[in-house]
């Protein structure tokens, strides 16, 4: 799928490039594919960076890949460089288990991302790999085109914190020397691992191999195993997007995996033991290799006042952590750019855990029983992996900052329901977490992931020749520093004085979309206040957004998730009451 243009790209904004000198605006991340996901998003609000990372080597030498899930396609086609991931990631091989007793023989064979015809809904549903190096490539070429580079060589020593600002001590390797650097920033966001000394430093509380070949005789279009049940030996070739090469993983019981990276020849015969001595195998140059430890720890917490945690900082399970990291960097992204701009109460901060530890914590516990199962009994889990590993069910329908006024209405006693946000609310029984949305029966719910609709004629393309109006799809207008507010004429009641409420809002900060039915036009006048304007010609946005007549409202957040469903302003005022500090609009 070719990724359609964003609205800032339609509109033809220009982004003022990141400088270092505005400190008391800057930023500190770590500088990992989710820290550079989060400065890339913070761009995008106008919100210079600092990206730093202690390696100094070259940036591009690691090739242990990273599993593309389709939910992270989605929040890379909101961030601009879809298109640049798609040309060099590759799809994932059928897997091809050898027997124990003949190591040349097929026993089982197993795939594992299915072909499925992309939705109107779901333009992605097939995982991709790529390598973390590619993938750094290509993020950080796109942190470039916003005027952003990572300055290697320099490490977070140590920082204090006031209420206004985080005080830091770097170190700046150049050679032999060290340069010692003292600044103060608004915020800084560690995403450097989960045994950090950010996260030592806080006193944040967890609970709770790998080599590349040039090979030749392996088919690149499978994934090879050999090997499954302890005490035996587990290998796997699988082809990278490099031509030749095969990532070879390692492990067991009785693999000395630190003696096995370090010494060439004894690795070399260690796989040809492993692969049944096979002549038509031969392994060539390594180039690169690494002792690799999944880590299942999950903080309990990823805020202390103006420092914060993300992404691999925070969980290392592949192969959800590079998509659950991504999710991580979108969610904070835009919280993090209002409470700054003092646009947001500091309190939409807590909401940044409240919406992910959940999902970390399934992530971790779905991947641990996953894993239980016998490699013969994959077959069996080919529907566990479509509901959950695609990652579109994952949700936060719990939090405090989402509504869904349709909840509200459906209570027996609305006196038990206080609606003025000054109040708090009580719950009148405990509601059971589905992260992952496993158990959804498909109606879209505040909270939810914002699904995608294609087809739509934009009302005021006023060309009159061949070939067709202007087309759209919703993924064109979602955007990360934004909110989008779906109005659909036929399930709102007096729409058009809804969108005179809604202009009232800061542009910038609010987009109204007017979606109408087929053949349904709307007055020109009273579609003027809305920022577009819309004719779902195959019914594409209603299949998926309308499910009642009376709820045609829905406001979807800059990390594409549901914020709100509701039927009128009295609805959208209450939701955008826990996203902007000041209930008064402009």
């Amino acid at each position: 799928m070719t990724a359609p243009s964003t609205l800032l790209e339609q509109q033809g904004s220009v982004l003022p490039q990141a400088t270092f000198l505005i400190k008391s605006e800057a930023k500190e991340i770590g500088a990992g594919p989710s820290g550079s996901v989060l400065a890339l998003a913070l761009l995008h609000h106008n919100i210079p960076v600092r990206i730093i990372e202690s390696n100094t080597s070259h940036p591009y030498i690691q090739w242990h890949s990273s599993s593309l899930l389709p939910r992270c396609l989605e929040l890379f086609t909101m961030l601009g460089f879809v298109d640049d991931v798609l040309e060099q990631a590759i799809r994932v091989p059928t897997m091809q288990h050898y027997k124990s007793s003949d190591r040349t023989q097929v026993d089982i064979e197993v795939d594992m991302s299915p072909h499925t015809e992309p939705t109107p809904a779901s333009p992605f549903l097939h995982a991709l790999l790529l390598s973390q190096s590619s993938l750094k490539k290509v993020i950080r070429a796109a942190l470039v085109r916003k005027g952003c580079t990572v300055e290697k060589g320099t490490e977070l020593v140590s920082f204090t914190q006031t209420p206004e600002k985080v005080n830091v001590k770097l170190a700046k390797r150049n050679g032999t020397q060290i340069e010692y650097e003292e600044e103060s920033y608004d915020w800084v966001v560690g995403a450097d691992g989960a045994a950090a000394s950010i996260c030592n430093q806080l006193g944040f509380e967890f609970h709770g191999d790998a080599e590349i070949f040039y090979m030749e005789g392996v088919d690149p279009r499978s994934w090879h195993i050999w090997g499954t049940k302890p005490p035996e030996n587990h290998v796997s070739l699988r082809a990278i997007e490099k031509p030749g090469y095969f990532s070879v993983n390692i492990n067991g019981e009785r693999v000395d995996a630190a003696r096995l990276s370090g010494n060439t020849d004894l690795l070399r015969r260690f796989l040809q033991e492993a692969t049944g001595n096979r002549a038509d195998l031969k392994f060539g140059d390594i180039l690169w290799s690494s002792v690799y430890h999944p880590d299942s720890r999950l903080l309990t917490r990823f805020l202390e006042g103006r420092v914060l945690v993300m992404g691999v900082a925070t969980s290392l399970i592949p192969p959800q952590a590079l998509t659950s990291a991504v999710q991580d960097a979108c969610n904070l992204a835009w919280k993090l750019a209002l409470v700054h701009k003092r646009i947001g109460p500091y309190s939409l901060l807590n909401s940044y855990s409240e919406e992910r530890l959940p999902v970390i914590a399934q992530m971790i516990d779905m991947t641990f029983q996953q894993d239980r199962i016998p490699f013969e009994e994959k077959k069996g889990r080919d529907e566990v992996r479509k509901n959950s590993y695609d990652q579109l069910g994952v949700n936060c329908r719990w939090s405090s900052i989402v509504f869904d006024e349709r909840k509200k209405d459906t209570r027996e006693d609305e006196e038990n329901y206080h609606f003025d946000i000054s109040d708090d609310e009580e719950e009148e029984e405990e509601e059971v977490l589905d992260a992952y949305g496993l158990e959804i029966d498909g109606t879209l719910t505040a909270g939810d992931r914002a699904p995608d609709a294609p087809g739509l004629i934009d009302m005021r393309d006023t060309r009159k020749t061949a070939p067709s109006p202007k087309t759209w799809r919703l993924f064109q207008l979602f955007g990360p520093c934004y909110h989008t507010v779906l109005v659909f004429v036929g399930a709102t009641r007096r729409w058009a004085s809804v969108l005179r409420f809604l202009s009232s809002y800061p542009k910038g900060l609010v987009y109204t979309a007017l979606i109408s039915r087929r053949g349904n036009l709307v007055p020109a006048a009273d579609a003027s206040y809305a920022d577009f304007a819309f004719e779902d010609r195959n019914g594409h946005a209603h299949d998926v957004y309308v499910y009642d007549d009376k709820y045609g409202i829905v406001i979807v957040r800059p990390d594409g998730v549901v914020g709100a469903i509701v039927k009128g302003t009295e609805g959208i005022e209450w939701y955008f009451h826990g996203i902007f500090a000041q209930r008064k609009r402009n």
